[in-house]
């Protein structure tokens, strides 16, 4: 939950100077056109703040969404399902999908207890998260979605 206004509050202005840089990379001459190499250092600066700056647009937009809570449980095909209401709407988890799970805080490896954000993944050990944390998903994982 964003509780500081301040983090969404410039999104349109982060959108627009975003929008400005993709099209100043987009005007630029083509960097085959024999490049010096003070001009590629500058290609490239620009498009790392154009990258950065799309990424904390998307990070506003995805986390001012609401959150769905739930546990995970194993179906009868062996895949994780999110169980919203505890015995009502579910739906199978398939690879890549965004999730967000509650971790314990644990001294040992140094981290701190609650939510994190990450993806389902898949090996030869099973399902598991793939985010800030690698853990594998077990029934009754208390994890949330965000939703539109």
């Amino acid at each position: 939950m964003i509780r500081d206004k301040l983090y969404t509050k410039y999104l349109s202005d982060i959108t627009s100077l975003a929008e400005k840089l993709d099209n100043a990379l987009n005007n630029l001459p083509s960097c085959s056109d024999g490049e010096t190499m003070e001009e590629s250092e500058i290609r490239s600066a620009i498009y790392r703040a154009a990258e950065n700056l799309n990424d904390a647009k998307w990070a506003i937009e995805h986390f001012s969404k609401p959150v769905k809570e739930g546990r995970l449980r194993k179906n009868s095909y062996g895949k994780f399902e999110i169980d919203f209401n505890q015995g009502g709407t579910s739906y199978p988890l398939s690879c890549g999908r965004s999730i967000e799970i509650y971790l314990a805080a644990d001294e040992e490896i140094g981290r701190d207890g609650g939510w994190y954000s990450g993806r389902v993944e898949h090996n030869n050990q099973g399902y598991y998260f793939y985010g800030q944390w690698k853990t594998l998903l077990y029934d009754g994982m208390k994890v949330r979605e965000r939703v539109d």
